[in-house]
């Protein structure tokens, strides 16, 4: 999935990108991390996909991870941030507890 050339004005210096991983009607983790690519946000935070108990019939977040070469990523249960807080050097992901 590639994004626009406007689509990606819209996202240009996004600090903070949330962004489906599970596939079926949304991106997959492939897409999901070219989208991350482009965009090149700060924080990332994974959204629509299974977990524990759902029972939806998506793919699990650790593909996505997978997927972006990442061995390192925060598990929260609650995320507050402010601007102070976002990282300077390189993106952040974090995965929010469901």
């Amino acid at each position: 999935t590639e994004l626009t050339d406007q689509q990606l004005g819209y996202m240009e210096n996004a600090d903070v990108l949330f962004v489906p991983v599970g596939g079926k009607d949304s991106l997959n983790a492939k897409q999901a991390a070219h989208i991350v690519q482009q965009v090149d946000p700060r924080v990332i935070i994974p959204i629509y996909y299974n977990f524990s108990g759902s029972r939806l019939a998506l793919d699990k977040v650790d593909l996505f991870i997978k997927e972006l070469g990442r061995t390192k990523f925060d598990k929260v249960d609650k995320l507050r941030m402010s601007c102070r807080d976002l990282p300077q050097d390189e993106s952040r992901l974090f995965v929010i507890n469901p």
